[in-house]
């Protein structure tokens, strides 16, 4: 009996000593915890950005900065982003995009261009490549009429996406973003469209990607090269 009441009390002992050995390493986490949130940074004032309008938001959708993030700007470019997401989101990647006369030359004298000619005829994913990493104008406008056959049908195609996304803000024409007074979106449209796009996996393999050369045929259905990005020329 006495030798159950001493292996009791040293079986108290012990688990006493772990409960406050517990307490004790809970007691300085909580106090290097409640130290460390003391000391931590917080938000910087007074931050400023060179560019009229932007947004920096967290995964949870709360937003850490703004600027003028509702405000309607020309997007120049930035307009790709749509074009690419509706791009993957309705067309087979293999398919074969032919380009027109349209395609090729309803755009500005001296915009940016891959290369490609009426005629030439190209994988939907070099188009893709083509128009996000060389900012293709001739390749954005051959997806557009590959996707909604013509360019005014794309249109149609972008606003409604814009909408879907909750972009209420926006309103696009062409699947280029060359200046026109009716082609406009927001910083915080553009976070929507971009945060929707990054969920395809190709979409963030493409805009990833550094380097690429893309076969095609040309208007002689021959077999050609097409550096997009970069190019002898750049």
């Amino acid at each position: 009996c006495n030798i159950n009441v001493i292996f009791a009390k040293h079986l108290l002992e012990i688990d006493m000593k772990r409960i406050l050995n517990i307490l004790l390493c809970l007691g300085i986490f909580l106090h290097v915890s409640a130290a460390t949130a003391l000391a931590a940074p917080s938000w910087p004032t007074g931050v400023e950005i060179e560019a009229d309008g932007g947004i920096v938001m967290a995964n949870s959708g709360a937003i850490l900065y703004g600027k003028n993030i509702h405000t309607q700007y020309f997007p120049a470019s930035i307009t790709k982003l749509l074009t690419a997401l509706i791009i993957i989101e309705n067309c087979d990647l293999n398919d074969m995009v032919t380009f027109s006369e349209n395609a090729v030359y309803n755009v500005e004298e001296g915009s940016t261009s891959a290369g490609y000619d009426t005629g030439d005829q190209a994988t939907v994913r070099n188009c893709l490549y083509a128009m996000v990493l060389k900012s293709a104008n001739e390749a954005a406008n051959a997806l557009a009429e590959h996707a909604a056959g013509s360019i005014d049908a794309f249109a149609d195609m972008m606003n409604e996406e814009a909408l879907r996304l909750g972009a209420t803000g926006t309103h696009f024409v062409n699947p280029h973003g060359l200046n026109d007074p009716d082609h406009y979106t927001t910083a915080y449209d553009l976070y929507l469209i971009f945060n929707e796009a990054l969920k395809y996996p190709v979409f963030r393999q493409i805009v990833g990607t550094t380097a690429y050369t893309a076969n095609y045929h040309n208007k002689n259905s021959e077999p050609s090269l097409l550096y997009t990005y970069p190019s002898p020329r750049d």
